[in-house]
């Protein structure tokens, strides 16, 4: 049994999603998170993901490489995560954080590179970009899929960042200040979940109908989604997957046997 949701593909070489600027993401201490399914290597060096004053491009080898502004060096960086963090055609969950002083990448909830700030940040009135990078070079489009944007003004810890990363959010977490889902199915609007309500514009995209690893929040996936699921019988996946069914069955029934009040046997005094 399949559970398909809407999904936003790019072409990689004219398809983006553009966000005006806005307060919300003019931030030094942030988190920036997104699940991508690359289709193939990105036909230039890289390509962007996510563009700001914080970035997340994806290299040929398969690296993510993390860029922000300090000082007056525009190209600040930390050290690439290794050569196939990302593999093609498979579903990856990428996190950025900085708190001002160290900056890290996560691949999968995984630790993958980490390194100095190097200086104070610098933000300037720049847009949000998804799928393409600040220049908007044709050749430097992201190819394949974007799911589920998160921008956090707080550098988010490793634990939080797995603990949430395969279920939706309601958009009232603290120190969310924008989440695109990206899961309208139709129309050229990217709807924003926070209260900040910054819309974005896509232009070009195709919605298709496809598994991701994202469920639901009180989701109860019945027996046989979790035995489809199971990543020992998700052929040729990464087993997110199932981890993702198997992670929030398991807070919701952490969560009822929370709220069970315990019986004890004992005299019943009159």
């Amino acid at each position: 049994m399949s559970d398909l949701k809407s999904v936003l593909t790019f072409n990689g070489s004219s398809d983006y999603i553009s966000v005006t600027d806005g307060s919300s993401w003019d931030i030094t201490n942030y988190t920036v998170e997104v699940w991508i399914k690359p289709n193939g290597e990105p036909n230039e060096t890289w390509a962007g993901i996510v563009d700001s004053n914080f970035n997340i491009l994806l290299r040929k080898n398969g690296t993510i490489h993390h860029r922000f502004n300090i000082n007056n060096n525009n190209d600040a960086r930390i050290p690439r995560t290794p050569e196939n963090s990302i593999e093609w055609d498979k579903w990856s969950h990428v996190a950025i954080t900085n708190n001002g002083e160290n900056a890290k990448t996560y691949i999968n909830g995984e630790l993958k590179a980490e390194g100095a700030t190097g200086g104070n940040i610098v933000l300037d009135e720049t847009p949000l970009y998804v799928a393409r990078n600040l220049d908007g070079k044709s050749n430097s489009y992201f190819k394949g899929q974007i799911a589920d944007i998160r921008v956090w003004n707080q550098s988010r810890s490793q634990e939080d960042i797995k603990n949430d990363m395969s279920r939706r959010l309601k958009g009232d977490e603290q120190g969310l200040v924008g989440y695109w889902l990206l899961n309208e199915g139709s129309g050229n609007i990217a709807g924003d979940r926070t209260a900040n309500e910054n819309e974005g514009t896509i232009h070009g995209g195709t919605w298709e109908q496809t598994e991701i690893p994202i469920v639901e929040q009180q989701q109860h996936p019945i027996v046989e989604q979790q035995q489809h699921f199971f990543p020992e019988q998700e052929e040729g996946g990464t087993g997110l997957v199932g981890y993702a069914y198997w992670y929030c069955w398991k807070q919701n029934l952490l969560q009822e046997q929370s709220e069970k009040k315990e019986f004890r046997r004992g005299r019943i005094s009159v």
